[in-house]
């Protein structure tokens, strides 16, 4: 490259110059084996320009996730920085940079106590954080890494209080990362409304700045919102819109928004479209189970649960627990654990699966998860019925939520033969007057049993009633031949 010639022809300056007109490129990808190979370079240069290099090399530590040099590191940099006299915003990015660092390391206190005095130096100037830094480093949700303490929750709203009152003065890639983790925290904890509020501000904010990192962990959050509110078409869409930016900007984002479809599509009950989305983009690009990342393993867990291959979901399960409890992943744990719960159930291992969600019980009580159980529905539901509400408050509090969406209990819907034969002949493409032909009844009165099971599955057409009996597992054991 050109700063390796300017190097090796011993011209420092100029190297020094190429360092820091390329830093927002090296930033945006990360490209931190070549940021070290001109590391030296510190100690040839001076003034400004190592200030400004300093700086650089303080946000590639932090990229990185060389945590624990970096502090000292930083003490440097800002003396550097005080003695040249340069603008406020090269304070001001490092003191948020110290902000972040301590929130990486889980000093919540020590992160808020730093993010009034960054803020104010800053006053919408950055150096490098708007140049379309990726601050988060390949994580789908990214309330399970670095700037999400690996899912305290309880740590990431106290932060998030604090930072609101700044946010319409925040850099905007700093404002669009805090949007991205706002919405996810508020969605797992059920405060819809605000999620998607905030989901919509990320995605908007990830598009202008043309920012992956941001725009994926945005988009997925935002359509498993619209799926909530079985808004499904808009989830597509916002999938489909975050694909066309994120094309050629990496194909670790375009698998996790392959991911989210798959998500998506199981949502629905369209579980051979899933399987062939999934097998086709996502596991045979990746040559195999071995390559795939954690948001796209814990897609084929749901896969295989959908498929009915318990045996190899429950292995699947058992090495992605491993792993994130050797890098605490404390989020993933407890997903890991509602998933294991699901497959006892599927399989009639009832009091496997009630251990196994007491222990994701004890892990998300005091951190206030509650996305993670009620969407996995009937079967998480059914095992919180055998748990029993005089377990805790938290229990009770889940309980109630359930009941409060009929539409992912079982327990609620009660089909009599003769419906579960319709749903049944619904779910094999069946016409009304096929229908009425196979069970020996008129049109009108096959017209009636479908507009009681519309009624019946919170629904108002064929595929959302397939969809749903699907869900709730109510055409295992129907159809004609029942």
């Amino acid at each position: 490259t050109a700063i390796d010639l300017a190097l090796k022809a011993g011209d420092d300056v100029r190297a020094g110059s190429l360092i820091l007109r390329f830093a927002p490129d090296l930033l945006k990808h990360a490209q931190w084996e070549d940021a070290q190979r001109w590391i030296g370079l510190l100690g040839r240069v001076e003034g400004k320009q190592k200030a400004r290099m300093m700086l650089f090399y303080c946000w590639m530590y932090f990229l990185k996730g060389a945590f624990a040099g970096l502090s000292e590191f930083v003490q440097e940099t800002e003396k550097q920085i005080a003695a040249c006299g340069l603008p406020s915003e090269y304070k001001g990015e490092l003191m948020l940079l110290r902000s972040f660092t301590a929130f990486a390391i889980k000093d919540v206190e020590g992160a808020v106590d730093r993010i009034d005095e960054a803020v104010s130096l800053l006053a919408d100037r950055t150096v490098y954080l708007d140049g379309e830094m990726r601050l988060n480093i390949a994580e789908a949700q990214t309330i399970r890494g670095t700037i999400g303490l690996r899912g305290r929750l309880s740590k990431v709203i106290h932060y998030l209080k604090h930072f609101k009152k700044h946010r319409s003065l925040a850099p905007e890639t700093f404002a669009g990362y805090a949007h991205t983790v706002g919405a996810e925290t508020a969605y797992e904890i059920n405060r819809l409304d605000e999620a998607r509020y905030s989901a919509e501000k990320a995605f908007k904010i990830a598009k202008k700045q043309e920012n992956a990192s941001m725009l994926v962990p945005a988009a997925i959050v935002f359509s498993q919102i619209l799926r909530n509110y079985k808004s499904y078409r808009e989830g597509y869409s916002v999938i489909r819109e975050a694909g066309k930016w994120v094309n050629g900007n990496g194909r670790r984002w375009e698998l996790m928004l392959i991911a989210q479809e798959v998500r998506l599509l199981l949502g629905q009950g369209r579980i051979r479209e899933a399987e062939r989305l999934f097998y086709e983009q996502i596991l045979h690009a990746k040559d195999g189970q071995e390559g795939l990342h954690e948001f796209e393993s814990l897609t084929y867990v749901r896969v295989l649960i959908a498929a009915k291959a318990f045996d190899q979901a429950e292995l699947l399960l058992e090495q992605l627990l491993f792993e994130a409890e050797s890098h605490d992943r404390f989020g993933t744990r407890i997903e890991i654990l509602v998933l294991q719960a699901v497959v006892c159930q599927k399989v009639n291992r009832i009091q496997k699966g009630m251990e196994v969600l007491k222990e994701a019980i004890e892990l998300a009580e005091e951190e206030g998860y509650t996305r993670t159980f009620l969407d996995e529905g009937q079967p998480i539901h059914i095992l919180f019925e055998r748990i029993g509400r005089g377990r805790s408050p938290y229990v009770r509090k889940l309980l109630d939520l359930f009941d409060e969406t009929p539409q992912h209990s079982a327990v609620s819907v009660k089909l009599t033969k003769r419906e579960r034969d319709v749903l049944s002949m619904m779910g094999d493409g069946f016409t009304n007057k096929e229908m009425a032909e196979e069970i020996n009844v008129t049109i009108g009165t096959v017209k009636g049993y479908a507009s009681t099971l519309f009624r019946k599955l919170g629904v108002r057409s064929r595929t959302h009633a397939v969809a749903r009996g699907r869900e709730l597992d109510l055409l295992n054991s129907q159809g004609k031949n029942a």
